[in-house]
This record gives structure tokens, sequence and C-alpha cells, in this order.
């Protein structure tokens, strides 16, 4: 039932109503009548508002009749449904009426009209969102806080001396402030106002946030201590903290312990035990044992006392006990639990020893104590306890949550290990880099919730990466919920801030902001606001421009096109109209931008997609692979001449179908020709690795004779030599074609051939056959005693439960007899298999060994083989032309057409063979397939055989048949793998029976159809010709104007890939162009002449002044001439690499030359985003002998900051490298790709621009000129210059699309009216 409170009384009963209470309201427009019956109204209302206070509807407040007891009278008063839905806009408007000081909740509409104009414009706000996070709430936050401390006379704290580093007084401010939120308790208002209802008696109290309502005043917020240090990356939070800690330290006394802590457990508690040792390891070692005081089991020293410096066996506690021991009290401790990425684990304790001394006793919580244990009392006696996010991650299972409850038979082996983080209480606890922990889901988030804590502090320079939203986690960490609590009243918060920033101060005192809520348990200092006080050095940046090489810029355009034509296609298919970025959902936006990541990859790696399946059938899986200059050309120049051959072969099929048209009409003549111009080109084009398919050729070949020899006496014929030159060119190609299976299918013959051979070798060694040999050891067995043989037939059911359970020769292996029975039919088969096999691959050589062309063979041989061939192709090839529909259709008369008795010779052997396959495998034919399946396992009387073996090898009264058994078992072995090879060899010999099907049906034309029913693919009606002839035409002409322009291009590929230098223009004998243009057909001419060409020439094609073709394509490439500066020269790069890959290795090499002589040693930071892309420059590195890092860990961290080793550079992926480090030892930070998150970029450049640096740091952009890298670039500079706060989520899919719009194509470029050419690469 739902709980209701009275918001206000609205009317009483007039029957019970006293004269005095209501004789100020008694005229009739207060009365109303309601349930049947009058009322009274106590104050005046609308009309309306009875009708939206009907009961009917299930809204949260409704009209409820009730009794006053102590009056005796009934009145109507308006009911708040605790346990309903959030209310209505109805319910906003009854309260407004029935409340004197009602004012609408924070972020809600007012009313109708306003909340369709909030719904509308959704959009716009989630875009201002972003912006406002990144400046305005920052910036609104310092102001608060430097407001409420400008008033105040603040005493900054006074550091001990073993603080050893002066802070700065932004740091002291900061310090100061982390010791208000420790020391004094911070008293918040709660989030109620106090509504008064119109009745003059009702008070109720209203969040402030929600609609949430309560009848009793609530208490006060106590927020606890710590809060969220929030200052920007590089100002110093870690010695911020460092301070803190030695300010701020707990006082405990040796009383402080738990006082039943020691308590012996009663005996008769105590679980029993077979043994006293019950260690958290399985190891039952009784050596260095360690006896609980409490529960007096034992465990290994090594396991729970490794890590405990001062152990003291009398005052032992197990894992166990400390569990239980600390449930109702935890340990205190003046202990300081410090939580940071593993990375920069290290830099904590290097900053620790730096800036306090004496040193803090820091401990390092790694994997190697996780493993074991560590009590709570050893860890309580540190200053410092360390950690991981990544170990934390799994401590997790090590909590009273994965505990199991359940009673099992035996007892358990080994102690479950808890985690002793959890028995301490920590002074504080600090999570370093805490937007790790800022989504609630993750194990990491979990454990940190339960560590418990006096004081709670998130250090992070990014509390807010994605959206406002990001602070939800960290406020839950420190325990400050109640704004999260109810989650629209946190909406309600971010949604104000929002849409009423620039009327903040003119807030009434009584409402609630966001920024009241972030003052009292938030810090955030910028360095905008502290660069006085800083005094870093200052910050340069270059922007490098790179050229691409001349096969990259071909790479490059073409795959620029690509990119965007599938980024358009994205587009249409998923988003109909422009929208902002925040709308479109992350699996959405991850297609979006595939097309957007290629491409920017392709501008420092070529990147192409390739598959990973090798055989026809396979799935190809895509695969990315970066292409080296190399790589690039042969990649290039092989899918080219692939393009070119599909376009050859599309204009040689349209040429022997025009052709066969023309044969039907009886126009000879121009059959002839058209067969002569495939033939033309075969062989104009064989010299450059492309040619006309050898089966199109044949039919050309043999279709021409075929019009020569029926063609009229008034056709031109062509002579006998020519015609006898093209049978022999046809028989030529035919052998071309049909030679690798007939070499494929010979070598499988040989193979057949020794391993008979083998096996019959075997076979002659044997000193009796398989069967005499099996009664031999049947006998024996026989004469040992029966429970010899209960043991050999209990071998065989365990040996053969599995694979054979359900076999029937399982049951009939009862006895030695029913063995042998079993093997005598079975080897009775398999010799009978293998004779009928014999013969039947004999009776085959009459095929298989006169494999060849029609005219090499006798005519008799050839009609044995052609009317093979034809049985095979009647039998079951002719089924593969056939529609699906009609082999489902008539797939029962089919089953009963191929009886036995009708199936071809190839099929009658692969019958054969799938019998012989099931007598030796344990395989089954399938009747749909006819294939046989299962795995290569022996069958079951294989299986029988080597378990007999093998059992009678062990015993001694066999050993003298060892021997025999070996051979016997080789010969078996020796069947299977003739069987295997026999198969192969099958396959091969119906791979040459559809190869001479193949040249038989390629030398088919295009043939008239009678009617409807005859109609196939190479059967048309009559009036199908002239459509088909037009369509062979058009295709015809389509492909000779893309094969056009891929054979410029391949010529294009192959002019670039001799590297060598053209010398003068031809024309003008000039040599100082820059750059200068490859015709379609090979030549080159600079851009001059080029002007000049173009200028006079009249026709519609530009054609060649050296060769005179006729350029068909339009394209034209460009080639620009490699100029090395001196610079260039006296550095030279090893090693073939991309441009952008090549250049920063110069540069680097170049920066090493320029400080060689400098006191401290060069360092570089290479930030990207792909680890792929860092791998390709580590390799350069390495091969230029630059000593880099790649893999970030805190050994190669130290081993870059180390000045001994030399360490140059240090390779870091963006999103692993960017947060926490110091890293003021490299003065130069590389951005390898711009980078479309500025704050990932300012986190970045912040591992060297920060406190503490005393030198001069320069950022190094490289961008790819006339690329989409130049676009991206700027894009984001334009937004740093205009000071917008650039923000890659406002974007619109609309920016998105003109990221691909490139002002200059660098490979078409052409400047027609100036004087010379001008090179905007």
């Amino acid at each position: 039932m739902d709980k209701k409170i009275i918001l206000c009384k609205i009317a009483v009963e007039d029957n019970s109503a006293t004269q005095q209470s209501i004789e100020n309201y008694m005229t009739t427009s207060n009365s109303f009548e309601w349930d049947g019956k009058k009322w009274t109204k106590l104050f005046p209302f609308p009309t309306d508002l009875l009708a939206k206070l009907n009961t009917n509807v299930h809204h949260v407040i409704t009209i409820d009749k009730c009794i006053d007891e102590i009056k005796a009278e009934n009145f109507l008063a308006v009911t708040y449904n605790i346990n309903r839905a959030v209310p209505s806009l109805e319910d906003q408007y009854i309260m407004s009426n029935i409340f004197k000081n009602y004012k609408t909740p924070i972020g809600q509409p007012k009313d109708i009209e306003s909340f369709n104009e909030e719904n509308d414009a959704a959009g716009s706000k989630s875009n201002l969102i972003q912006e406002y996070v990144t400046t305005a709430l920052y910036d609104t936050l310092f102001q608060k806080h430097f407001e409420l401390s400008s008033g105040k006379n603040q005493k900054l704290p006074i550091l001990p001396d073993c603080f050893r580093s002066t802070l700065c007084d932004y740091q002291a401010r900061t310090v100061h402030w982390l010791l208000e939120r420790e020391k004094n308790i911070t008293i918040f208002p709660n989030y109620y106002t106090q509504l008064q209802a119109r009745d003059g008696e009702t008070t109720v109290y209203k969040h402030l946030l929600s609609w949430r309502i309560q009848e009793s005043e609530p208490a006060p917020i106590n927020i606890p201590a710590g809060g969220i240090l929030a200052d920007e990356m590089g100002l110093g939070k870690t010695v911020e903290m460092l301070a803190l800690l030695v300010l701020h330290q707990r006082q405990l006394s040796d009383t402080t312990l738990l006082e039943n802590l020691y308590n012996y457990e009663p005996e008769k508690k105590r679980k029993r035990r077979s043994t006293k040792l019950f260690c958290i390891c399985t190891r039952k070692t009784m050596t260095e044992l360690r006896t609980c005081k409490r529960c007096k089991f034992q465990q290994h020293a090594k396991c729970v006392g490794g890590f405990d410096v001062n152990a003291n066996n009398d005052l032992y506690l197990c894992p166990n006990c400390w569990y239980i021991t600390t449930q109702s009290t935890l340990l205190k401790a003046a202990t300081t639990f410090i939580v940071t990425p593993h990375t920069i684990k290290a830099q904590w304790i290097s900053e620790i020893n730096r800036h306090v001394t004496p040193a803090l006793k820091v401990f390092d919580y790694n994997e190697l104590v996780a493993a074991n244990w560590i009590s709570p009392k050893e860890l309580a006696t540190y200053d410092v306890v360390l950690t991981d996010y990544y170990l934390l991650r799994r401590e997790i299972y090590h909590t009273s949550a994965y505990v199991s409850d359940r009673v099992t038979r035996n007892e358990k082996r080994s102690m479950r290990r808890l985690s002793p983080l959890l028995m301490v209480e920590w002074w504080r606890v600090c999570l370093d880099e805490a937007q790790m922990v800022e989504s609630n889901s993750t194990n990491v988030a979990a454990m940190v919730k339960q560590l418990p804590a006096i004081n709670r502090w998130a250090i992070t320079g990014t509390p807010i990466q994605r959206s406002i939203d990001d602070l939800c986690g960290l406020l839950e960490f420190i325990g400050f919920t109640e704004p999260l609590t109810p989650p629209t009243g946190w909406k309600a918060l971010v949604d104000d801030f929002v849409m009423h920033q620039n009327a903040v101060n003119g807030h009434d005192k009584a409402e609630l902001t966001l920024v009241d809520v972030l003052q009292r348990c938030m810090w955030r200092t910028c360095k905008s606001k502290v660069d006085a006080e800083l005094k870093i050095p200052p910050q340069s940046e270059e922007v490098h421009r790179i050229r691409l090489s001349n096969l990259e810029k071909l790479f490059y355009t073409e795959q620029h096109a690509l990119c965007e034509s599938s980024f358009q296609h994205v587009l249409r298919k998923h988003l109909g109209n422009a929208e902002g970025i925040l709308k479109i959902s992350p699996i959405i936006m991850k297609i979006i931008l595939k097309p957007l990541l290629k491409i920017r990859q392709s501008c420092i790696i070529p990147v192409v997609n390739t598959g990973s399946g090798q055989h026809k059938g396979t799935s190809n899986v895509p695969q990315k692979q970066f292409l080296q200059p190399k790589d690039l050309h042969a990649h290039l120049k092989y899918t080219n001449e692939f393009e070119c051959k599909s376009e050859l072969r599309t204009m040689a099929s349209s040429y022997n179908g025009m052709a066969a048209i023309y044969f039907i009409r009886g126009n000879y003549e121009q059959s002839i020709k058209h067969y002569e111009m495939v033939l033309r080109l075969a062989r104009d084009y064989k010299d450059i690795n492309i040619s006309v398919d050898s089966l199109l050729q044949i039919h050309a070949l043999h279709n021409l004779q075929q019009a020569c020899y029926i063609s009229s006496a008034k056709v031109k014929h062509l002579s006998a030599d020519v015609l006898s030159k093209y049978e022999e060119d046809c028989n030529a190609l035919e052998w071309k074609y049909l030679e690798p299976y007939a070499n494929t299918m010979t070598t499988m013959r040989t193979t057949c051939s020794n391993a008979e051979d083998t096996l019959k070798q075997l076979e002659t060694n044997l000193d009796v056959p398989l069967l005499e040999f099996t009664n031999m050891l049947a006998e024996k067995i026989s004469e040992v005693n029966d429970a010899f043989a209960i043991a050999l037939l209990n071998r065989f059911r365990d040996e053969f439960a599995t694979a054979f359970g359900g076999s029937p020769k399982l049951e009939q292996l009862q006895s030695i007899s029913g063995m042998l029975y079993i093997l005598v039919m079975w080897y009775q088969k398999v010799e009978a298999a293998r004779t009928h096999l014999n013969e039947e691959f004999e009776n085959l050589k009459f095929y298989t060994m006169n494999v060849t062309v029609r005219s090499k063979n006798t005519p008799a041989i050839w009609r044995d083989m052609t009317k093979f061939i034809r049985s095979v192709y009647d039998c079951h090839l002719n089924d593969i032309l056939d529609d699906k529909k009609d082999r489902e259709k008539n797939k029962a008369k089919l089953k009963s057409k191929k009886s036995k008795l009708n199936l071809c010779k190839l099929c009658q052997i692969r019958n054969a063979l799938n019998d012989y396959e099931c007598l030796l495998f344990n395989k089954v034919v399938d009747e749909d397939t006819n294939m046989t399946e299962g795995l290569e396992n022996p069958s079951f009387e294989v299986a029988l055989i080597k378990v007999l073996f093998g059992f009678l090898r062990t015993k001694g009264s066999f050993i003298s048949f060892s021997q025999q058994m070996d051979r016997h078992w080789e010969a078996i072995e020796c069947r299977q793998q003739l069987c295997k090879k026999l198969i192969k060899y099958w396959i091969e010999i119906e791979y040459t029976v559809k190869a001479y099907d193949e040249l038989d049906m390629c030398k088919m034309r295009i043939s008239l159809a009678e009617n409807e029913e005859e109609k196939t693919h190479f059967k048309l009606l009559d009036y199908e010709l002239d459509d088909t002839f037009l369509e062979q035409q058009m295709n015809l002409y389509n492909a000779q104007r893309h094969f056009a322009m891929k054979l410029a291009r391949l010529k294009y590929i192959t002019h670039l890939e001799a590297d060598a230098d053209t010398g003068p223009c031809p024309i003008c004998q000039s040599e100082d162009e820059s750059r200068y243009a490859v015709l379609e057909c090979g030549h080159n001419i600079c851009l001059l002449c080029l002007r000049t060409i173009r200028q006079y020439n009249t026709h519609q094609k530009l054609c060649c002044p050296i060769c005179r073709n006729q350029q068909n394509s339009e394209k034209i490439y460009y080639v620009t001439r490699t100029s090395t500066s001196s610079a260039e020269t006296n550095i030279q790069v090893i090693g073939d690499y991309s441009s952008k890959i090549t250049y920063i290795v110069r540069l680097i090499l170049k920066l090493q030359r320029d400080h060689s002589k400098d006191v401290q040693p060069l360092k570089i930071l290479v930030f990207s985003q792909w680890a792929e892309i860092l791998h390709a420059i580590a390799m350069a590195l390495t091969q230029n002998g630059i000593r880099h890092r790649f893999n970030l860990t805190p050994r190669t961290i130290e081993e870059f900051k180390n000045p001994q080793l030399g360490v140059t550079c240090l390779l870091m992926p963006l999103h692993r490298g960017c947060n926490g480090l110091n890293l003021i030892e490299a003065t130069h930070v590389f951005l390898v790709e711009p980078i479309l998150n500025p704050g990932e970029e300012a986190q970045a450049i912040g591992r060297v621009h920060r406190f503490g640096q005393t030198r001069s740091t320069t950022v190094h952009r490289f961008i790819v000129c006339n690329t989409i890298e130049e676009n991206i670039f700027n894009v984001v500079n334009a937004g740093k210059q205009t000071q917008a706060n650039w923000e890659f989520k406002q974007m619109s899919v609309e920016s998105l699309r003109n990221l691909f719009h490139l002002e200059n194509d660098v490979s078409e470029e052409y400047i027609p009216n100036a004087r010379d050419p001008i090179d905007v690469t």
C-alpha cells in the first residue's frame, strides 16, 4: 500500500464544519460538490484543480477524504504518494496552488511550453556541457574559492624541517585547503526547502533537486573528510599531497590495537582437522611453521611471514583469524594508502625520497605480496603503502563478497587468503589519476570504495574527460553521495549550471548550485591562473610540414578518394541529416570513423587491408598491413597488374561474344576479325606481365578456324600456314592449361606406386600373415589363465567406452574368440577392398597415362578418353551447372537414377575408396554427399589391434612377440598412409577430367535456341541477339576506357620503380623543372612543354609529341624530383621507411648532433595514438643506432631518465603515456600525428612542461601537406587561436565531412596561368 503525506487541507464538509471556521467562506462560490457531498473551500483555488486531482488517474499527488478525530470533522486534503512515479506537469501545477512559497525544482521546466522548448534544445545543451566543463566550471570554481578565502585571514601552513622543498604560493593555498578538509568538519545545509501550505497548518520539506517530499526536517549533511584535488597537470599535486602527509599525521597510542585481538578461540568452537597444518598454500611440508595464537593452526613461515619485518611468533595470527577479529573493529593505522597507475608507482617512491628527509617508511604492495600474505599489523607500521590499479582489480576476488559459505564433504586443502587491505582503518586513502575509477562498474571502483579510511582523496588533473558526469564516480569514492541521490537531482544541478551560468550570482541564497556543491569538496588550480608563480621556462612549438614521395602521393590520393566515398556511404546508411557527434551512439560512431582512421594512418605509413584466407573457400578476415616503400611499390604494381588483367579479360570476352553473334548471322569475315582482335590483345601485352586468359585465347583460336572452314569462297580466307600456326598455338595453349594438372596427377601416381611397393615389402618381411599371428597370440593368451584374458577384455572395454560406446561390435567382444572373429571378418574385407582398388586404378591407366592434348594421342585412345570424360560429366559434373532449385527439385530422381550400375568409373572408385577408408579409419559415409565424415582416428578393428599389441608388450610372457608386433603395426600404418595417398590420387584424376571438360566448354560459343526451354547462357533466342550485341559493345567500350587508365597507372608505377634520372625534357632539353609529367604511353615531358601543347592542341585528345600516341585518359601523372639540401646530405637515414618516419628519424639525428656537447643529454618523448606506428618508428630508430624504449613500464621509464644509459627517445601510446608521468628530463615532445582530443594533447605536453622543469621545451608537430592531417591541424589550430575551446565531441557530421575536402590534389596539380610551375607540395 502506498504511503501518503498530507500536503494541504483544501475543504471541510458542510455538516461537520463549525460556523467559526467557515464564516468567512460561506458564499456560493466557495462551495462545491465532491463524491456526492457538499464541501466548503478553506482558501480560494482554481476550479480545474479538482479535475486534475481525479483519483482515477494514478498521479503522485491525489485528493483524499480524511477525518480530524480531535475536531470530529471530515476534510479533503491533497496527499503525496511516496511510492509513486515522478510527478507530472499537472502535479507541479497543483503544488503551485496549495503552497505559499512553492518554487519549481532546479533544472525543471516551469510549464508545458518550456518543457517542449527544452526538449528541442537537448542537443545544443549537450554540446554546451562540453564547453562549460572545460572552461566555465573550472573558472567559476576557482573564483568561488577565491571569494571565500579573500575575506579571511588565512594562515598558511608552516612545513616541518623534514620537508625539503619550498612550496609556491598557489601550492601553499592548496595545502591549506587540504588541511582544512581533513581537520575541520564541513557541514553542508540539507537539500530541502520548507513549504508552507495555504491552509495555515501543514508544513512539509521538499528536495531542492527533485520531487522528494518528507514531513520532518532532515539533518544537515556532514561532508566526509577528504575531497578531489584536481589541479591541472604539471602543477605539483604529488608535492602538495606529500606536504599534507607530513603536516597532518595521525597520533595513535599502543593501546589503540584491538583489545580482543589475541583472545583464544575456544577449543570446542575450532574446526576439526586431520592435521594442524592449514596454510594459504597446498604444500604439505612440515618445516618452518608458525602457529596461530588464536586458532592453533600452523602455516608455512615463507607464506605468511615473508614480509613481516618484526615477526613475533608469540603474537602471530593467521590470515583467517585476522579476518574474524577485524570484522567488528578494524585495526587503526596512521598509514597513508596510495593507489597509482603501475607506470608511475616508482615515480611516487622517487618523489617521496626527494622531498622528505629522513625518508618516510614506504611499503610496495606488489604482486609478490598479494600472492602471499602480510599481516595488517605489519602494514600499519609503515607511513605509506603504495599499490597500483591493476593489482586492486584482482584483489577484489580476495574480499568477503567472494567467500562461499557452502559446506563441502571433504576438508579444505588450504586456507583462503583474504585481503589485509580491508582489515586496516587507513588514515588516508589517495587515488592518483583517479579518473581511472570514474566508471562505477569496474572491479577497481568496487575495491577502492571498500577501503576503510578516515580521509579519502581523489587526485586527478583531468576530473572531466567525457562529460561532467565523470565527477559522479569521484564523489562516490570520497563518500559525498548526497548530490547524486536521486540521480535526477544531479542532472538538475548540471542542467541548471549550463543554462544559467551567466546568472549564477543572481540566484537566491537558498537555492543550490553545482558550484556550491563542488567548492566544498573539490579544488582546482589552472596554469593560466598561476603562470607568474610557476616560473617554468617557455615552451616553443615547431610545425614540420612533410612532402610525400611520388609513390606515396599516388597511393594516398586514391586511398583518400576511397575513404571519402566509404565515409559518405556510411553516413547515408546510418544517419539521415547532419547531427552532432554527441547524439550518435558509440557503435555507430566507431563505424563512421573507420574510414577517417584508415586515411589518417596512411599519412604516416601506407596501410592496406589484406585477407588471411590462403585458399579458395576460406573466410578472409581483414587484417591491417603497414607498407614500407618497397612493399608499397610491390603492392601497387601487383594490384594494378591484376586490375589490368581483369579489364583485358573483359575486352577479350566482349570480342568473343560479338564474334559469335557475327558467326550466327553468317558474317564470318567480321567474326574472324573479332577473334583476331583477341589474339592481338594476347600478343600486345604479354611482355608486361599482363595477358589474356588461356581459355579465352583457345576459344578464339578454335572458333576462328571453324569460321574459316565453313565460310564461303567470297570471304577472304587465311592461308594454310596461318591456320596451321593457329592450330599449333591452340594445342600449345591447351597443354599449357592441362600440364599443371597432369604433372600433379603423375606425381601422385608415382607416390601411390611407391607406397604400394613399401607395403608389399613390409608384408614380405613378416614371419606370418596378420590373421595367423593374431591366432598365435590368442592361443598364447588362453594358455596363461582366465584372469589374464579377463584383464585384456576389460582393457578393451575401458579403451573403447568413449570412442566406440554405441558400436555393436563392442557387444561381440565378450571373449578371445569373439575378438578373433571380428579381426578375421575385417581382414578379409580389407584385402578384398585393396585388391578391388588396385584393379580399378589399373583399368584407368588408359586415361592416366595419356593425359595430353588430342593431337598427341591416337584416335583410338582419344576416343576412349572422350568416352570416359563424357561419362564422368554426365554422371556428376553436369550437376554443377544446374540451378540449386532444380537440383533440390530433382534430388529424388537423381538418387534413383544414379544406381551402382549407372555410376561412372570415377564414382565407382570413389565408393570403393570410401569403403576402404572406413575399414581403416573411424569414419562413416554421408549418403547425401557420398563423402566420408569423421576424424582420422583408427577404426574399431585397427584400434583393437593397437590395444592388443600395447597390452601384450608389457607382459613378460609375450616379450618374444614384440618384434613381430612392431612389424605388423608398421604394415597397418603403411596401409593407412596408402589409403590417404589413393584418395589424393583420385582427386587429382578428377581434376584432370574437370580440366578437359573446362577446355571443351571454353570452345563453346553463343548459339541460337529453338524455344524458351532450350534457352541457357550459351543459347539465345533470335530477338535477343541485337540487345546482347549492344551489351557486348558497351562492355568493350567501358573495359577499353578503364584499361587505358589502369595501364597508364601501371606505366607510371614502373617509371617510379626505375628511380633513375630521366635527363632533360625531350622537347625543350631543359631539366630545371622540379616536376614533370608522365603521359599514358610512359614518356615524360616538362610542365612548360605540357602547357604549351595543351594551349595549341585543337584535338580533344592529347597526343604524345614523341610516339604520337593519343592520350585516352584525361588523367596525367606528375613526378616531383627529389631535392636534397646540404643538411639532408650530411644526415643520412639508414633503411627504407615512409616519408614521415624518415623525416622524424632525420630530425632526431639532427637534434643529437646539435645537442652533443650539452651537459644534460637529449631526451625526446614520441607520442602516437597507434602502437603499430610506434613499432615502425622503433624499428627505424634501432636501425639508425638511436637508443630508445618502447614498452611503457616502470623499468623502461627509469632507464629513459637515467643519463648514464644514453636512452634518447621514449615511445608512448597516447592513451597510456599521457597520464601522471613526470618526465621533466625530456625537453622535446614529438606528436607524430595531429590529435583530435585537445585534452589528451595537453596531457602529453604536460609531461615535460610542468612544475620542476628548468629548461626550455619544444613541441614538434608533423603534418603531411595536402592531406587530411593538414585539415585536422587547421581546424584544431583555428579553435586555439579564437580561444573557442575546440572539442572533438562538439563537431557536427558536416564538419567531419569537411575534413575530407582537400584544397589541392598534389598528384594532379597544374597551374595553367603561371609562367613557372609551382610545387605546392
